[in-house]
């Protein structure tokens, strides 16, 4: 049975999921009209994996991103990280609409932009795949198979669950990451 407190977050989250949907929509539109759409050598790495996997490592001391935008972001203040569960749809609609804004500029045009969350099922990342897309903008999609320190303190067994929850992604590239 599912509790009125968590029926209520679930249409808070499914609200604010749609209008970043809608939100998408309108700047995939504006993007494609524009002749940007032709002249971008923007690279997108969509990078998911549990948590310790290697994700923001491989972003930016392999990928070298100029642009790394990760769920983890909302949660950190003053360089302090402090996950709260019930706000997590809020993070991931400012990571979603980060990342809209970030394909969208001009001055990232030739840049390298990465996207690290778990994005365990394919739903979680189907948006950003969209977007690439109406965008026209190259994107691949790396699934990071570390084992590394858990830096923000997930119990293990939250972090074997996700693990047994993960759906393949159609064209991923499952990669181990390097020891830096």
């Amino acid at each position: 049975m599912i509790q009125p407190n968590a029926s209520r977050r679930l249409a808070i989250a499914v609200t604010k999921w749609n209008a970043c949907q809608r939100y998408i929509e309108k700047l995939a539109k504006r993007i494609v009209q524009e002749p940007y759409r032709q002249q971008t050598r923007m690279q997108v790495y969509l990078i998911r994996g549990i948590p310790g996997s290697g994700k923001t490592t491989h972003a930016k001391r392999v990928l070298h991103s100029d642009v790394v935008i990760e769920d983890d972001d909302f949660f950190t203040r003053n360089g302090v990280y402090k996950f709260i569960e019930a706000k997590l749809p809020e993070a991931q609609a400012f990571a979603l609409k980060r990342f809209s804004l970030a394909i969208a500029d001009r001055n990232n045009r030739d840049k390298t932009i990465s996207v690290c969350n778990t994005f365990s099922r394919r739903w979680e990342i189907a948006p950003y795949i969209e977007a690439c897309k109406k965008a026209g903008v190259e994107f691949s999609v790396i699934r990071m198979d570390g084992t590394f320190e858990n830096v923000h303190d997930i119990p293990e067994y939250k972090v074997h669950n996700m693990s047994r929850s993960i759906e393949n992604v159609d064209g991923e590239v499952v990669q181990i990451p390097v020891r830096l």
